[in-house]
């Protein structure tokens, strides 16, 4: 992929850290990154899908949907580089907990993180509250239930508390230059498992 970055502008990021204790045993998943982003996804339908479709193709909602913008990015109408698209790109990426079993039980407590990308900060308030619904619904499989404690950015604060309010994550900035090369041109290598 190739990136060139106009003058003076950078890509606003947003990362938070979502806390969970487990309130069930359960097999959640071996492999939990595409769980919690099947879950997450699963929770913002059910909880934001006004009009109950089976797809976003053609929903005069889209561009204002929480489910829609991280999940079915549309693709602006007036875009020329992705006009021959269904989606752009989705604008959250999960990191997945590192060395957690599959198999959890009450009071394990796990901790992943949350990256939001660009106009997707202003969906944090509905992620948190789709991923809070997740926990009373249940993880995995076997549905283990947990609570959300808390989330947090990375300067530490509280973005979000059970029954409290949802604050926006601080922003923060990747340095994309490529070093002292006159160079406006560069490579970014984005590795998933997708």
């Amino acid at each position: 992929m190739t990136y060139e970055r106009p003058e003076n502008q950078a890509l606003p990021l947003a990362r938070v850290f979502c806390e969970l204790e487990f309130l069930s045993s359960g097999r959640v998943s071996a492999s939990w990154g595409p769980t919690l982003r099947g879950g997450l996804g699963h929770a913002l339908r059910g909880l934001f899908c006004s009009l109950g479709r089976p797809d976003c193709a053609g929903c005069r909602l889209a561009w204002a949907c929480p489910y829609s913008y991280l999940f079915e990015s549309p693709v602006p109408p007036q875009a020329e580089i992705m006009r021959l698209y269904p989606h752009a790109p989705h604008p959250l990426i999960i990191e997945p907990p590192a060395d957690v079993p599959a198999q959890v039980e009450p009071g394990i407590g796990v901790v992943f993180s949350l990256v939001l990308i660009g106009r997707a900060r202003a969906y944090f308030p509905y992620a948190a509250r789709a991923f809070a619904a997740l926990g009373e619904s249940g993880l995995g499989a076997e549905a283990a239930r947990y609570d959300l404690k808390r989330v947090f950015d990375e300067t530490g604060r509280d973005c979000w508390v059970p029954g409290g309010r949802a604050a926006e994550p601080a922003a923060w900035r990747p340095d994309l230059e490529p070093g002292p090369a006159d160079h406006r041109r560069f490579t970014l290598k984005l590795l998933t498992p997708w």
